[in-house]
């Protein structure tokens, strides 16, 4: 059934009328966020040199005490701006003190509210100023039944920053599966006994916690673990013996060839690798029969490994074209030729 032209007509107007609506809501709202950022702005600027004159001297006045929203919001801003560059603990203290005093009722108040983003921003603000006042909300908030995985990363982010006890205990029993970048963020901004303590519950913890800490003591080239990863090597787990070998060789240890020697014939192509890059650091040359082999090895990124090792090791390179001139594998020859080649560059 055709409808007739006059009913379509209207409810062309209707929408027309709905979207221009809309459309003026949209323009007002956003003239009204501009005029907001921009008095919020011109508010930062005057209160900047005071703020600076607290934070830095200590030099207390009521001018840089918020009194309505919009001076909440200019002096969060600012010392969200000052906490990025704070590098005494003097100043780090005033920062804590001062959000504790005047931002804490706002955060209290809105830490639930039902906008995901405005939680967020109190998250970040938490961790940020170092609220430990607000710790009892911040538990409070991880017990939530139901959490995204941005909430519970930044809520375990203030549990490490603010040193919390019950840390490790909500670190093994996520609610949501979180990425192993959230978990090497986190173990990388912890302290040194807050690494002692995650070592020392290795056994407790899950794959996806044990990995990043196995990479993470090599990015941070912890020494002081290197039993700890010689332990790992023992393994059953394919993966955490190679992560392991990966951190001893970031690290740089110069590991004894008896130690690596069963993974140099690994069916595994990645312990052959790793295996190779300790004993190019080894300083044994004892090592480099064993590592010409390897130039003939099927995994191409073993071979490049096996002949960077030989030039790492002292009389190296001469070795390596004692290995050119001699081999007959072609796979060997090509390799010792392009890291000569290299060399020579």
């Amino acid at each position: 059934m055709i409808l007739p032209i006059q009913y379509v007509l209207f409810l062309m107007s209707i929408m027309v009328l709905i979207l221009s609506a809309l459309f003026v809501f949209l323009i007002v709202n956003k003239a009204r966020s501009n005029q907001l950022t921009l008095q919020i702005e011109r508010k930062k600027e005057l209160l900047r040199d005071r703020f600076f004159l607290y934070l830095y001297e200590g030099e207390e006045t009521t001018t840089i005490i918020p009194k309505d929203y919009k001076s909440f919001l200019a002096l969060e801003s600012l010392l969200h701006d000052f906490a990025d560059v704070s590098a005494g603990e003097e100043m780090k203290w005033r920062i804590q003190q001062f959000a504790e005093e005047h931002f804490t009722p706002y955060y209290e108040k809105n830490i639930f509210r039902s906008r995901w983003a405005v939680r967020m921003n109190i998250l970040y603000a938490i961790e940020k100023f170092q609220m430990t006042n607000m710790i009892e909300f911040v538990l409070k908030y991880l017990d939530k039944k139901i959490l995204t995985k941005a909430e519970e990363s930044q809520l375990l982010k203030i549990l490490v920053t603010l040193n919390h006890p019950k840390l490790f205990a909500y670190l093994v029993n996520t609610k949501t599966s979180l990425s192993e970048l959230v978990y090497r963020t986190l173990i990388g901004i912890m302290t040194d006994e807050q690494w002692d303590e995650l070592v020392r519950m290795y056994d407790e913890l899950p794959s996806e916690i044990k990995f990043p800490l196995l990479d993470m003591i090599g990015i941070q080239s912890k020494a002081e673990f290197v039993p700890f990863l010689e332990k790992c090597l023992l393994s059953t787990e394919t993966e955490e013996r190679i992560k392991a070998l990966k951190s001893l060789a970031a690290i740089g240890f110069p590991m004894p060839f008896e130690k690596v020697e069963s993974f140099v014939s690994s069916s595994i192509w990645e312990e052959r690798l790793m295996a190779i890059k300790l004993m190019g650091i080894s300083g044994e040359n004892r090592v480099l029969p064993i590592l010409e082999e390897l130039m003939r090895d099927e995994q191409f990124d073993v071979r490049s490994q096996a002949t960077q090792a030989i030039l790492a090791l002292e009389n190296g390179k001469q070795y390596l074209f004692d290995v050119y001139l001699s081999t007959e594998d072609k796979y060997a020859k090509d390799m010792a030729a392009e890291w000569l080649e290299k060399e020579e560059q």
